[in-house]
């Protein structure tokens, strides 16, 4: 009776194998933009420096990778992207736009150690305009308070610190900012959490089964909206200059 088990966990086993290694292959073959490998160790394929005279808005659009806006000391901007060998980033530079895009990436089957990140270094006080685009992959920004931020993710993390205007929409991935003034945040399944709004004009937070919870508010009052979500909003100020919209369908509102 073992025996039998054991053969069927085999054979299970082995059917399981041979589906997904057929499955990588037909994406293989069917698309030119993907590579195939067993074994892949990440590594820094770019490096580049620009001046703030060069560009004005950064633009990037990626798949799996990750995004991160940090501070740097200079004057300049450095683009760093790590990664695999067999994939493929293009990096553009036209009208003082500078867009990043992966080109081809690849399937691994083996080990992959590593990461993939797009780093992008740029002073503290700068104007640039930033559209961010990754399907899976975490998006990361630090406090630019003179640079707005449109990003979009499907299954990837949110995190930003400051921005002068937000307008940041996920699927499924979670939503956290330190702190708001203008700007709109939407997710269909992910949370949205905000630690502090201090409004400078009307926003609107739109979920449909994620939870919103905002910490601190100033200047606006909360217009709250769920069809069988709780809401549980604190200290209202009904004169407040502005209106900040909250809608979900089944998560809760805390404020």
């Amino acid at each position: 009776m073992k025996n039998k088990k054991g053969i069927w966990f085999l054979i299970i086993f082995l059917s399981i194998v041979v589906v997904a290694i057929t499955s990588g292959l037909i994406v293989y073959l069917t698309n030119p933009n993907i590579a195939f490998s067993i074994y892949q160790k990440s590594e820094v394929l770019e490096e580049k420096s620009y001046t703030l005279d060069e560009i004005n808005d950064i633009k990037i659009d990626v798949t799996s990778s990750n995004i991160r806006v940090s501070k740097q000391e200079t004057s300049n901007i450095i683009v760093k992207i790590t990664g695999y060998k067999k994939n493929q980033y293009s990096l553009n530079l036209k009208q003082e736009e500078l867009e990043i895009k992966k080109d081809k990436g690849f399937l691994c089957f083996g080990f992959c150690t590593g990461k993939e990140e797009i780093e992008i270094f740029l002073p503290q006080d700068n104007t640039i305009s930033l559209t961010l685009q990754t399907t899976s992959g975490k998006i990361e920004i630090e406090d630019f308070s003179n640079s707005s931020i449109n990003a979009q993710t499907t299954s990837g993390d949110i995190n930003i610190k400051n921005a002068s205007i937000m307008n940041i929409t996920s699927t499924s991935g979670d939503i956290q900012i330190e702190n708001i003034s203008k700007g709109s945040l939407k997710s269909t399944s992910g949370d949205i959490t905000i630690d502090s709004y201090q409004a400078e004009e009307n926003g609107s937070i739109t979920t449909t089964s994620g939870d919103v919870r905002i910490e601190k508010v100033q200047n606006a009052y909360l217009e709250t909206t769920t069809k069988s979500g709780d809401i549980d909003i604190k200290n209202q100020d009904r004169f407040a200059p502005y209106t900040i919209f909250i809608t979900t369908t089944s998560g809760d509102i805390k404020g």
